[in-house]
């Protein structure tokens, strides 16, 4: 294992055999300082890149369609705006299975249990009524705690995903759990994604603007970059929430965490159909 104190080393251990005991997350046991968030920022860039393709698919392979299919009925008068409204109410039914989806993904690479995109998608409609239950309603909390201030968003809702499969916790728990883990370091995680969200947002600003400005396809094409850029933040924020998640569990519960999310993530796997288990 990475000694503790070095905060530039990988999330993992990337020459572990699947199913291999996880290296722990190196700098787990120390606060972070400010100059410390580059580096944060680029252990999860670093984590995300070998499989930002396959996780951007997960998002994107909803986002992006129903952007150009939104875009394009968007010229058909009446009709149309009906079309994409509902378009777009399919899309948000389905997220909470997506996000599902890519945290399953990442925690798998994460944690030496890797599976492919399709096998993470299969997993979730496997279990579709309690996956689907269990994000909606997390996520439904950690929004409306997002419109106040969006401070209490974090807090209820920045490690939904892990929370839901290293810990087994459903639906109202997983705020619960959120908030008990969050409010032992709230300004690392509050800092951390606001900073992340901010800086993507200006970024993509002006491009989408631009974008506008052109004539009949302009707002066709800005939904679309908006969509493209939606896949691959996505999972840079799962990887986010993923590393920080380890991080302050470690710090402030002691122990391995990642070994004992291994071992229920083989478990929950086991327990699926046998077709939608990982290959191999």
């Amino acid at each position: 294992p990475a000694d503790a104190d070095d905060f530039d080393g990988a999330p993992t251990n990337p020459g572990a055999a699947p199913g291999g005991v996880p290296a722990p997350v190196a700098g787990a046991n120390a606060a972070l300082s400010g100059e410390d968030f580059v580096a944060l920022y680029k252990q999860a860039w670093e984590f995300i890149k070998p499989v930002l393709i396959p996780a951007s698919l997960i998002v994107g392979g909803i986002t992006i369609p129903v952007a150009l299919a939104s875009g394009i009925l968007g010229f058909i008068p009446v009709v149309g705006a009906v079309l994409a409204g509902l378009l777009g109410l399919a899309q948000a039914l389905v997220m909470p299975l997506a996000v599902a989806a890519l945290t399953r993904f990442l925690l798998g690479m994460y944690l030496n249990q890797p599976v492919d995109w399709m096998t993470a998608w299969k997993q979730q409609i496997a279990n579709v009524k309690m996956v689907w239950l269990s994000f909606f309603v997390a996520g439904l909390i950690a929004g409306v705690g997002a419109i106040f201030l969006i401070i209490p968003g974090i807090l209820l809702g920045a490690f939904i995903g892990p929370v839901y499969f290293c810990e087994g916790k459903r639906m109202v728990d997983i705020n619960l759990r959120n908030l008990e883990i969050t409010k032992q370091d709230p300004l690392l995680p509050i800092v951390a994604f606001i900073v992340a969200v901010i800086a993507v947002a200006l970024a993509i600003a002006v491009p989408v603007w631009i974008l506008g400005l052109i004539p009949f396809i302009g707002g066709l094409l800005a939904s679309v970059l908006t969509a493209a850029v939606t896949a691959v933040f996505m999972p840079f924020m799962i990887s986010l929430s993923i590393i920080l998640y380890f991080r302050l569990r470690r710090r402030f519960e002691g122990g391995e965490p990642e070994i004992g999310a291994m071992q229920m993530l083989i478990a929950t796997t086991a327990a699926l159909p046998q077709e939608s288990g990982p290959e191999g």
